[in-house]
C-alpha cells in the first residue's frame, strides 16, 4: 500500500522563459549605418580672448594619445596663435586644467593635426574635451566645424556615446550646442578613434545610375525584418524608389521591393522603411549589397541617398562605418557593373532586427504547505495584485505558449485529481487579482489547464477575454499571470515538490 501524507510538502512553481526562435545576439535594435550627416555647421567664431570651443567625447579605449585633429571651418586668423589641447570633464564642462596642449597657427581651413609634446594616457569610458581657445588677440578668427543632426554615437561601430557633443564658451558660460563633434585621435600603437565624417554628401539614384552599400556582416548572424534608408528627393523623380538586397557570395537576390513611393518622398531627409514578409537572416562573414534604383529621372529629378563623407585618407577611412569592410559603390549602367568601392563614403541605412524575448518576474512562486485534496490554491507574490509579470522584451508582437513538467512522482491531469499523486495546475492571464471561479477547467477544452503538452494562447485559452490574454502581445507590454493549484488527494511523496513551467514566445501568424 502506498504511504499517504496528511499534509503535502512545500510546493514551488518554477517559471522559465523560452523562445520559439533564437534570440538576436546584437546589442542594439538595428544593424547598419545610422550615422546621419545632412549639413556642416560652424561652432561659432573664436574672435575674442574670452571665447572657447569644446569637442566632448567618451574615450573608447585606454591608450596613449600622441596627436589629435580638429576640423577648421573658417580661417581668417592670419598669423594669430590658438591653443589646442585636452581637458578632463567636470560636470559636463571642461575642467579648465590642461592634460596637454600645443599652441599653433593654422594656415588654412580643413583638418589641423595637433602633435603633443608628450603622450596623454586616456582611460576608456572616461569623458574628455578637446578645447580650442585664442592665445593672441584675434583681430581675425577661426571657427571649428561640426555637423547635424546630432547622432550621439561612434560612427565606426555605432556604439552609443551619450556624452558626445559640442560646447561653446561665449565669455560667461559654456553652452551645449547639440552638434555632432568632428575629431580624430591618433594613439601610440598606430590605431585611431573618433569621427572623420567632416562633410555632408549624397548618392544619386535616377535612370541607370544606381547607388549601393556593399557590406560585410560582422559578429553574429542577424535576423532582420525591416530595411530602411535615409532618403530625400531633388525635383520630381517620375518613378518610385526600389531596393534590392543581394547575397554576393551566393549571387542571389534575397529581398526587394518599393521602399519609397515618389509621392511620399520629401525634399528633406527622412527614413523610409520596407517590412519583409518574413524574417531574413544575414550570415556573419558574408558580403551583401543593398542598392537603390528607379525608373526615369534626370540629374535634377532624382533621389538622393545620404552618405557621410571624409577626405579619403587611409586613416580616416579606417574609422568610417565598419572601416573598409563596408563601402559605397556606384553603378552607371543599371547594375551591370559596380565601380570599385568609395571607402570615404557610406550610405545611411538600417536593418531592423527581428528578435523574440520575454522576461518573467518573479521566476518562482511558493504555494506553501497544503492539505491533501485542497483546491483553488491561487499563486501570490509581492507584486501589486499577486501576479507573475510576463513581459515581451523582444521587437515583435508575440503569443505565449505554456507547458509544465511533472515533478518526480506526480502526474498532471486535466480533470479534478481523483487518484493518488495526481494534480491539476491552471494558468490565467488577468489584469486583476484572479480567483478560483475565473479559471475555466471544464471539458472538453479545459481552456486554462496547463499540460505537459504545449498549449498556446489564442485569446481564449489562459484568458478571460480581457486585454491581457497572452495573445498578440506588443513589444514592451507586461501581462499578469496567475496559477490555480488543485492538490493530489493523497501522495507517497514526502519531499518538497517543484513544478517547472515553461512560457514560450511564439511569432504571431
Amino acid at each position: 500500500m502506498p504511504r499517504t501524507s496528511r499534509i503535502l510538502p512545500v510546493l514551488l512553481i518554477w517559471l522559465f522563459a523560452a523562445l520559439a526562435a533564437p534570440p538576436c545576439l546584437n546589442a542594439y535594435d538595428y544593424y547598419g549605418n545610422r550615422f546621419e550627416v545632412t549639413a556642416n555647421v560652424s561652432m561659432g567664431p573664436l574672435d575674442t580672448l574670452t571665447k572657447k570651443a569644446s569637442l566632448r567625447f567618451t574615450a573608447q579605449a585606454s591608450k596613449t594619445l600622441n596627436s589629435f585633429r580638429v576640423y577648421i571651418q573658417n580661417n581668417q586668423s592670419g598669423s594669430k596663435t590658438y591653443r589646442y589641447g585636452l581637458q578632463q570633464d567636470a560636470g559636463g564642462r571642461p575642467s579648465g586644467t590642461w592634460l596637454g596642449y600645443r599652441d599653433l597657427t593654422a594656415s588654412s581651413s580643413g583638418w589641423l593635426t595637433v602633435t603633443l609634446t608628450s603622450g596623454i594616457s586616456l582611460v576608456g569610458g572616461q569623458v574628455y574635451h578637446i578645447v580650442v581657445e585664442p592665445v593672441d588677440n584675434p583681430d581675425k578668427t577661426i571657427a571649428l566645424r561640426a555637423t547635424t543632426p546630432f547622432n550621439r554615437m561612434i560612427v565606426y561601430d555605432q556604439a552609443p556615446d551619450a556624452n558626445s557633443n559640442t560646447l561653446f564658451y561665449g565669455g560667461t558660460i559654456w553652452t551645449v550646442q547639440n552638434y555632432q563633434p568632428i575629431y580624430f585621435l591618433a594613439y601610440s600603437d598606430n590605431t585611431y578613434e573618433g569621427n572623420p565624417c567632416s562633410s555632408a554628401s549624397f548618392g544619386s539614384i535616377w535612370g541607370i545610375v544606381w547607388e549601393s552599400e556593399r557590406l560585410t556582416v560582422s559578429g553574429a548572424d542577424r535576423a532582420i525584418i525591416e530595411v530602411a534608408v535615409y532618403l530625400r528627393r531633388e525635383g520630381s523623380p517620375p518613378g518610385d524608389c526600389n531596393f534590392v538586397l543581394h547575397d554576393l557570395a551566393d549571387n542571389v537576390e534575397i529581398a526587394s521591393g518599393t521602399i519609397a513611393r515618389a509621392s511620399e518622398v520629401t525634399t528633406s531627409y527622412l527614413w523610409y522603411t520596407y517590412r519583409l514578409s518574413a524574417p531574413t537572416t544575414l550570415v556573419s562573414g558574408k558580403q551583401y549589397r543593398l542598392y537603390l534604383k528607379t525608373v526615369g529621372g534626370t540629374t535634377t529629378n532624382r533621389y538622393q541617398w545620404c552618405m557621410p563623407y571624409n577626405y579619403a585618407a587611409a586613416d580616416y577611412n579606417s574609422r568610417n562605418y565598419d572601416g573598409l569592410s563596408s563601402v559605397n559603390e556606384t553603378s552607371d549602367d543599371g547594375g551591370l557593373a559596380w565601380a570599385s568601392g568609395w571607402p570615404n563614403y557610406d550610405a545611411v541605412f538600417r536593418f531592423s532586427l527581428y528578435s523574440m524575448a520575454i522576461s518573467i518576474d518573479p521566476t518562482s512562486v511558493d504555494l506553501g504547505v497544503l492539505p491533501p485534496g485542497s483546491v483553488d490554491r491561487i499563486s501570490q507574490t509581492a507584486r501589486p495584485n499577486g501576479e507573475i509579470a510576463v513581459t515581451n522584451s523582444g521587437s515583435e508582437n508575440v503569443k505565449y505558449e505554456v507547458q509544465l513538467q511533472d515533478p518526480a512522482g506526480w502526474t498532471a491531469v486535466d480533470t479534478a485529481p481523483a487518484s493518488p499523486d495526481q494534480y491539476r495546475l491552471s494558468g490565467l492571464f488577468h489584469p486583476d487579482q484572479a480567483t478560483g471561479p475565473d479559471f475555466e477547467r471544464t471539458g472538453p477544452s479545459h481552456n486554462d489547464v496547463i499540460s505537459t503538452t504545449p498549449r498556446t494562447c489564442d485569446g481564449t485559452r489562459f484568458a478571460t477575454g480581457t486585454s491581457e490574454d497572452g495573445y498578440d502581445v506588443p513589444p514592451g507590454a507586461a501581462q499578469g499571470l496567475y496559477f490555480d493549484f488543485d492538490a493530489p488527494p493523497s501522495t507517497a511523496v514526502s519531499s518538497q515538490q517543484a513544478i517547472r513551467i515553461t512560457i514560450t514566445a511564439k511569432p504571431m501568424p
